[in-house]
C-alpha cells in the first residue's frame, strides 16, 4: 500500500488543530476547577453556638434542632437575652392533648400566635376573647381568661403593648372608681355598681413581658419587639435559654 505523502502545509494544519484542542481542554479544566471552588464557597454554612446548641444559617433564618424538633428563628438566643421574662421555664408537655386558646386580636398578635403554634403540641388551637369583650370579632368566639382555665385547656395571651389598654371585665362590686373604656376615655362609676364579668389585663405602655403560670402563658410586647419576644419564649420552651 502506498503511504500518503503529507505536505508541510498539511502538517502545520494538523499541529494548529491539536494546539486549539489542547487550549479548549485546558480552558474546560480551569473553568471546572473555578466552578467547583465557587460551589464549595456557596455551600459553606455559617454557624453560631449558644450553650450546647449549634445554630446554622439557612437563608434568612437560623436553624437548630432539639430532640426531633427543628426550630427556625430570625434572631439568635444571644440577641434576645435582654427581653424581660418573669419565667425561665415553660414546660412544653403542658400543651400536649390540650385545647390551646389564643387571645390575640390585631394582625401582628395573630401572626405571633401562628409562629408560636408551630412549636406547641396541642390537641387543637383556636382564638378566644376576654370576658366582656363585645367587639364584633368576639361575638362568636369563646370567652377565656387565666382566671377560668379548665383542665383540658391552656390560655395564651399575646398583647401588643404599644396600644392603650382596652376595657375588659371581672365579677366585682366597685366603689367610686374610674375605668378605661373602649375609646380610651374615663367614666365615673357610681357607688356599689355591679360590673358583670370584668377582666383587667394589667400592663404598662410599651412593656415587654413573658410570664407563665400553670395553664396560662402571657407574651406582651410593643410591635417593634414582638418577634424577639415570641422567639425568646420559644427558646425558653425548648430549654435553649433558661
Amino acid at each position: 500500500m502506498i503511504k500518503k505523502i503529507e505536505t508541510q502545509g498539511h502538517r502545520k494544519k494538523k499541529e494548529k488543530k491539536r494546539t486549539y484542542m489542547g487550549l479548549i481542554i485546558a480552558a474546560i479544566l480551569v473553568l471546572s476547577t473555578v466552578g467547583f471552588t465557587l460551589m464549595q464557597g456557596y455551600t459553606t454554612e455559617e454557624k453560631q453556638g449558644y450553650n450546647d446548641h449549634v445554630f446554622i444559617k439557612k437563608g434568612t433564618l437560623w436553624q437548630t434542632q432539639v430532640d426531633n424538633n427543628v426550630i427556625e428563628t430570625i434572631y439568635l438566643p444571644q440577641e434576645v437575652e435582654n427581653i424581660t421574662s418573669k419565667t425561665s421555664f415553660i414546660p412544653r408537655q403542658i400543651f400536649t392533648n390540650k385545647i390551646i386558646y389564643f387571645i390575640a386580636k390585631t394582625t401582628e398578635e395573630k401572626q405571633a400566635s401562628f409562629k408560636l403554634s408551630k412549636y406547641i403540641p396541642g390537641l387543637r388551637m383556636q382564638y378566644a376573647c376576654f370576658p366582656g369583650d363585645n367587639t364584633t370579632e368576639c361575638q362568636e368566639l369563646p370567652e377565656k381568661s387565666c382566671e377560668n382555665i379548665t383542665s383540658d385547656s391552656v390560655i395564651i395571651i399575646i398583647k401588643d403593648t404599644s396600644e392603650e389598654m382596652y376595657l375588659s371585665y371581672v365579677n366585682m362590686t366597685i366603689n367610686e372608681t374610674l375605668i378605661l373604656n373602649q375609646t380610651n376615655q374615663t367614666e365615673p362609676i357610681k357607688n356599689n355598681t355591679k360590673i358583670e364579668e370584668k377582666y383587667f389585663l394589667d400592663y404598662s405602655i410599651n412593656e415587654t413581658r413573658i410570664n407563665y403560670f400553670p395553664g396560662c402563658l402571657e407574651i406582651l410586647a410593643p410591635k417593634e419587639k414582638f418577634t424577639k419576644t415570641i422567639e425568646k419564649a420559644i427558646f425558653i420552651m425548648f430549654g435553649i435559654i433558661s
